[in-house]
């Protein structure tokens, strides 16, 4: 067995339960700490190592420092690792709300990232909601970062990181209310009059114009039709029923049907034609039509040059070298 693959073994396996032998003692070295279980051999301190190690791989395999000397930083870290895990999609892409989350966590770093978690309180998670007001962000998106940062405070108290009364203090932190704080306030977003959606149909390819017919038709939301497949369309009866692979409300268990009548229909028709598991709004068909519209509209012939294909190279390294050789260079 060579060096590198003894190492990637030993960092497969947990810590071994090991004797000290000057103190009897029942010990482990997890992540760098040695940790002592009681009298070696001992049904105790057996039991105990099991637990802690049981824990350290839940952890993903990172030792707990004490809840006194933990910082803010170390608390993001963690939660961060678990975030990627936990807001995915069924096919493991991230979701929205990590971006989300990143937003929210970024202020809590800068001001407080070096602080110990047990000297983080309500006065720094108000300060925290000043510095945002302060940078022009408004009341409704401020109070779901402070959200944010409450459920990671409610994540690392759960995992026993920090004590459970922090999370408690910063629960009295109350959200901004209308009228009452100096956060600017947005307007309510309106429906688009329908003589602006007529006036940009020129403006849009087939795939795009349909999309946007369909959501008027079904109050689908847009990342639920780019997704759509024949396959999952019901067609068996004279409503057809759409059933998105994702959707927004698909961790909390619930079902998603569009349905989509004959009018939804005779749009959605021609995009039926392809494999069931191909989507029906491809934007690979939506450049090729474009560039065809593009290519009809020609007022030069193609004989002349510039024809479809002609500009492009086979091997543009080989092009790259051509033009970059010495001047002097014998052919």
């Amino acid at each position: 067995m060579t060096v590198k693959e003894n190492f990637t073994k030993s960092k497969k396996q947990p810590p071994k339960l090991r004797h000290h032998k000057a103190s009897g003692q029942a010990y482990a070295v997890i992540s760098g700490r040695t940790v002592y279980f009681g009298p070696f051999e001992s049904t105790e301190a057996t039991q105990k190592y099991h637990q802690t190690i049981a824990e350290w791989l839940a952890a993903g395999k990172n030792a707990h420092a004490p809840c006194h000397e933990i910082t803010i930083d170390e608390v993001i870290a963690r939660f961060w690792l678990h975030a990627e895990k936990y807001y995915v999609r069924n096919d493991g892409t991230p979701t929205s709300e990590v971006n989300n989350f990143r937003q929210a966590l970024r202020p809590l770093k800068q001001l407080y990232g070096h602080t110990k978690v047990v000297e983080f309180g309500a006065r720094a998670m108000c300060t925290i909601r000043q510095h945002m007001v302060d940078n022009g962000l408004c009341r409704s998106n401020i109070n779901k970062m402070v959200g944010r940062i409450k459920l990671m405070f409610r994540w690392a108290a759960a995992q026993e990181l920090i004590p459970a009364s922090i999370y408690h203090v910063l629960n009295t932190v109350s959200g901004l209310r209308h009228g009452r704080s100096e956060a600017k306030e947005t307007e309510p977003v309106r429906p688009v009059q329908q003589e602006y959606i007529d006036a940009i149909e020129p403006y849009v390819s087939h795939q795009v114009w349909a999309i946007i017919q369909l959501q008027l038709l079904t109050a689908a939301r847009s990342g639920e039709l780019v997704m759509m497949r024949p396959c999952d369309i019901d067609m068996s009866d004279r409503i057809w029923l759409y059933n998105p692979a994702q959707h927004k409300t698909a961790h909390h268990g619930f079902g998603r049907i569009i349905y989509i009548g004959p009018h939804g229909q005779e749009i959605l028709q021609p995009f039926l034609r392809r494999s069931a598991n191909s989507y029906c709004f491809s934007p690979a068909e939506s450049m090729a039509q474009h560039r065809l519209e593009r290519a009809q509209q020609r007022t030069t012939p193609q004989k002349y040059g510039n024809g479809p294909g002609t500009n492009i190279d086979e091997m543009p390294s080989s092009a790259f070298h051509r033009t970059c050789r010495h001047p002097g260079y014998a052919e």
